[in-house]
């Protein structure tokens, strides 16, 4: 049950069925000391697991970091707290038992049909390859608990999925509502706004076993049945307009501000890093003045590797570099999404291999580009680099290198696909006590809230105005339409985002060369197939050369 908040009510929760096999078996939600024993069973499993996870041969499974086991938590907790999804974790006798298979995702709803049970643990066993864990569980819960077992509870005894009109109709009636508890202990019904969602599957479910029993007529025609979900139920095209014109509404609100957001997430990095840096220098207990802001070396009991101030009027302690370093990223981050329009996981995933270069035939210039890759639309992009761009990579890259001048490999985990990826140099990473791990999705919306706080923006009714990192996507779609980025959707070039760029007006005449000479190379855009494109191994150099014609314009 959720209630009006959109909060799970009773989770987490533990449920016990103490007489169910020899040993007690439990529902729990998924804690952080599980890590440990999950990475065990990965290795147990990983001949089984070797198809579809990727491996990394210089790390084995049992030397890998926990560190991005605890993202993945801090993820499930997040989409369990919003109503999304809930992560348990099954264990058997009290040992950790791992995420749940396709049969325990079908059975934990108690189908009393054994035949129909039996189907749609077949039909996620065919469809588990190609989808990822999360769409997997979307797939048991639609099935299930809003289609099947909704039809047992009100047809006892049914056992075909050729529904007679009077019972679809009944059904989908029934879907479109949902109860949720009122503060008052009550109990309401509201419009379920997945409704849409759940039919395009219960629809697609159909369809799927009508063109699988012409290939396996054996094992699928038996159950090949009418389509009780025509096209015309489903609300697409009002629901998508809706949407839109929520998204456009929201976009109208953040456009006008975007100038104020990027000059005091910048003014926050400045005045952050120039408090570290002064605060180095007094001896404890002195006062010291930075960043507009007055403060206390704090008094330490033992010796800490962190830079601690206190606030003299409120006592309050702070750890000056961990502020530093939040800045930082947020500000990075903030820069990145408002000159690329990539989306959040395609932020997580750039690393060092993504800035390359390209020769210009004619004049033997290096135009840097940022390899984009694949996501939501499956196609790598690549996006020409503008010198503001490159000075962000270009301080993110000095930041997150090592010792030895390379940037660190770090594992990553993708929650969409509930896999862990091979080490890679990711540029969104930090230091985190002994080890660097990547900046996770939530991490950079929680970057976002911190950086927005700390400007003091508010929206049109006077309340602090929230960015979700897709905002900054929907900006530069709407830059692009009005004309101030190229709309190339291969290589979309930003000319100026609006008062922010006008110093990059100032290269505009060069950039457009550019990008029209190497646009006209769009027969070989792939990657695959243009030898000339190169990681940029000398970025810093690769920077330096793109910036002179934009410092020259500046100091004329």
């Amino acid at each position: 049950m959720i209630d009006a908040v959109g909060r799970i009510q009773g989770w987490p929760a533990t449920l016990n069925e103490p007489d169910l096999l020899d040993a007690p078996v439990m529902l729990r939600p998924v804690r952080v000391a599980d890590a440990r024993a999950w990475r065990e069973i990965r290795v147990r499993n990983a001949s089984w697991l070797r198809p579809w996870e990727p491996s990394n041969p210089e790390t084995p499974l049992h030397r890998s970091s926990i560190g991005p086991y605890v993202s993945m938590v801090r993820t499930m907790r997040r989409e369990a707290r919003q109503g999304i999804a809930l992560p348990w974790v099954v264990s058997y006798g009290g040992q950790f038992a791992g995420q749940l298979t396709a049969e325990q995702l079908i059975d934990r709803y108690g189908i009393a049909c054994r035949p129909v049970r039996d189907l749609l643990v077949d039909y996620l066993r065919e469809r588990q390859p190609g989808i990822d864990y999360n769409s997997l569980v979307k797939l048991a819960t639609a099935l299930v608990p809003c289609f099947w077992k909704d039809l047992e509870a009100h047809h006892p005894g049914i056992s075909s999925l050729h529904l007679a009109p009077a019972v679809a109709a009944a059904w989908k009636k029934r879907l479109r509502t949902r109860t949720i508890r009122t503060p008052g202990g009550g109990e309401q019904a509201v419009a379920r706004e997945s409704a849409d969602d759940n039919l395009m599957i219960i629809r697609a479910f159909y369809l799927d076993l009508a063109q699988w029993a012409l290939d396996d007529p054996a094992r699928w025609g038996p159950w090949a049945a009418p389509c009780p979900v025509r096209a015309s139920d489903i609300q697409h095209k009002k629901q998508k307009s809706r949407t839109k014109a929520r998204m456009d509404a929201r976009t109208r609100e953040r456009l006008p501000v975007l100038p104020a957001l990027v000059t005091a997430a910048d003014r926050n990095r400045k005045d952050a890093a120039a408090r570290l840096d002064a605060a180095r220098n007094p001896a404890t207990g002195e006062l010291f003045t930075a960043g507009g802001q007055e403060l206390r070396r704090a008094r330490l009991r033992e010796a800490s590797p962190r830079t601690w101030a206190e606030d003299p009027a409120t006592g309050k302690r702070r750890d000056l570099g961990r502020e530093e370093d939040n800045a930082f990223w947020a500000w990075a981050a903030i820069e990145v999404l408002r000159h690329t329009g990539i989306r959040l996981e395609e932020l997580n995933e750039l690393s060092h291999h993504s800035l390359v270069q390209y020769r210009l035939p004619s004049t033997g210039e290096l135009v840097p580009l940022l390899s984009v890759a694949p996501s939501k639309t499956d196609t790598e992009r690549l996006l020409v680099i503008d010198p503001e761009l490159a000075d962000v990579l270009s301080a993110v890259i000095t930041r997150t290198r090592g010792a030895d001048g390379a940037v660190p490999l770090v594992p990553s985990y993708d929650i969409r696909e509930r896999t862990w990826n091979p080490p890679m140099p990711l540029l969104f990473q930090r230091r985190i006590g002994l080890e660097n791990r990547p900046i996770p999705a939530e991490g950079i919306r929680g970057l976002l809230a911190g950086a927005l706080a700390a400007s003091g923006i508010t929206g049109i009714d006077g309340k602090p105005l929230t960015y979700q990192p897709h905002d900054f996507r929907r900006i530069f779609t709407t830059d692009a339409k009005m004309g101030r980025v190229a709309s190339d959707a291969t290589f979309p070039r930003k000319y100026d985002h609006g008062a922010a760029g006008d110093a990059g007006r100032a290269h505009r005449g060069d950039t457009d060369a550019r990008h029209r000479e190497f646009a006209g190379q769009r027969g070989c855009v792939n990657v695959d197939c243009i030898r000339s494109i190169d990681v940029a191994s000398d970025f810093d150099a690769l920077r330096d050369r793109l910036l002179h014609p934009l410092q020259r314009q500046r100091r004329s």
